[in-house]
């Protein structure tokens, strides 16, 4: 929702609000705040960690959460940027 990819998963319908999201900054802040936290090579190494983690979860679950079931996709891989989302 924040990162303005919404339209992406439901459709046209929901384009006025992706479009306000991304007028929001949503996505310039996360990218900036990433780009600061990277400066510190303790912290940029705990995002890396949660991101694999959560990569981890998603190649290895057992079942699909009904929320992407319902929308028919898989989950995407997980990235720093999308912690920061």
């Amino acid at each position: 929702l924040t990162a303005g990819r919404l339209s992406e998963w439901v459709g046209p319908r929901t384009h006025a609000l992706d479009q306000f999201n991304i007028r929001f900054g949503m996505r310039r802040a996360a990218r900036r705040n990433l780009e600061a936290l990277k400066q510190d090579p303790q912290a940029h190494a705990m995002l890396k960690a949660f991101a694999a983690g959560v990569n981890h979860y998603i190649r290895t679950r057992t079942h699909t959460p009904p929320e992407y079931k319902i929308l028919g996709v898989e989950p995407e891989p997980f990235d720093e940027l999308k912690v920061m989302y």
